[in-house]
């Protein structure tokens, strides 16, 4: 297939999606198929020639249906749309990324996205720390330190038991060394807490999260000037073997700093 007939297809698809999805559900006779889309029999037998000629629907026993390129392309268009509309939903957060590397669709497509207000700045934050104390295990990488966070994860770990590992730049450990010694100190005394350096980082911080139920969940933080602007959740398998594979990345990165 040249560019040319995957853009007209790709143009078939959108044009055509509701009946594409009319007859993704069953096999559908003309007359049956106007009625369901409220449309002249003459604009179907249009469509539906159109679609034939793509080899994407084909007459059967029960009337029209897809063809099994049409079915692998109608799946292929929704998981598209999909995590096109996921982008778009987004668009406001993803503008505030560094990369593409942290807009993978994975991350975006059933994501959740806590976003900071003018009336609510912090509720970002909170909605990360609420997360943290349902957690067990925590294991990322950071470019901040957050007061609120070394005090949650402190209690967490040394009162709950609460195992974590973490990767900050050198102006989050200077922060963390220095203005926050003291909790940072009662936590690593525990040897639940792992500590790694990276240089620096870019303002965006994500973390694989274990809850003490066993269920897991990826939580990744997007910073501007003034804070945590955006939270974004995702608890998919896709999203979080994507963090898996981005925290190991960094990781590979970072070495170990004795506090």
């Amino acid at each position: 297939m040249n560019p040319g007939e995957r853009d007209e297809l790709v143009r078939t698809l959108t044009r055509r999606r509701e009946v594409l999805e009319a007859l993704d559900d069953s096999a559908c006779r003309k007359p049956e198929l106007a009625r369901e889309l409220d449309v002249a029999r003459s604009t179907v037998d249009r469509t539906i020639r159109q679609l034939g000629t793509q080899a994407l629907v084909e007459r059967g026993e029960g009337g029209y249906e897809l063809t099994t390129c049409g079915e692998v392309a109608v799946d292929l268009y929704e998981r598209f749309a999909s995590r096109l509309d996921a982008m778009c939903d987004a668009r406001d957060v993803v503008a505030k990324l560094p990369s593409r590397e942290f807009a993978h669709p994975d991350v975006l497509e059933d994501a959740t996205v806590i976003r900071a207000a003018s009336s609510a700045p912090d509720r970002p934050v909170r909605a990360f720390l609420d997360i943290v104390e349902d957690a067990e295990h925590a294991r990322g990488f950071s470019p901040t330190a957050y007061g609120a966070y070394v005090d949650v994860f402190e209690r967490r770990v040394v009162d709950a038991g609460m195992t974590a590992e973490f990767a900050f730049s050198d102006d989050a450990l200077a922060e963390l060394t220095t203005t926050h010694r003291e909790p940072i100190q009662r936590a690593v005394e525990t040897g639940r807490v792992a500590v790694h350096r990276i240089e620096s980082l870019p303002m965006v911080g994500v973390s694989v999260l274990q809850r003490e139920d066993g269920s897991r969940v990826l939580a990744m933080g997007v910073y501007d000037g003034t804070g945590m602007a955006a939270l974004v959740k995702n608890d998919t398998e896709s999203a979080l073997s994507w963090g898996d594979a981005l925290v190991d990345d960094y990781f590979e990165r970072a070495d170990e700093m004795p506090l």
